[in-house]
């Protein structure tokens, strides 16, 4: 498939179409087309990639909140997300870290401060 195409330790850049999915899983794009993949299809291409190689960016287009029917489309795209920053994680921590900076997420307390570890 697909995956083999992929060079091992390569370092790879992953942009997801939403035009390229079924209108059941996210309809909210400009001209909706029957037969895309479907969510677990896109997650396990992601996670094939992620076991072959580093994801340096991720990112979604062709998303159209106007059309987006009760949100179904924002819910499955936050969730594709969150599986490819599961993805990149699961990687960054076989891998051994070069640099790591940590990110203040808007709190004032310093309690409450969220870190969240990147690999850059």
């Amino acid at each position: 498939g697909v995956l083999e195409l992929i060079e091992d330790d390569s370092e790879c850049l992953i942009t997801i179409d939403c035009d390229g999915l079924d209108p059941s899983v996210i309809p909210g794009v400009l001209i909706p087309q029957p037969g895309g993949l479907s969510y677990f299809d896109v997650v396990d291409l992601m996670r094939g990639v992620a076991s072959k190689c580093r994801i340096v960016g991720l990112d979604i287009v062709e998303f159209v909140p106007e059309r987006d029917v009760q949100n179904l489309g924002a819910i499955a795209i936050a969730r594709i997300l969150c599986n490819g920053l599961g993805c990149i994680r699961k990687r960054a921590v076989s891998a051994p870290l070069t640099e790591v900076r940590t990110a203040n997420c808007g709190t004032s307390s310093q309690d409450d401060r969220v870190g969240v570890r990147m690999m850059i």
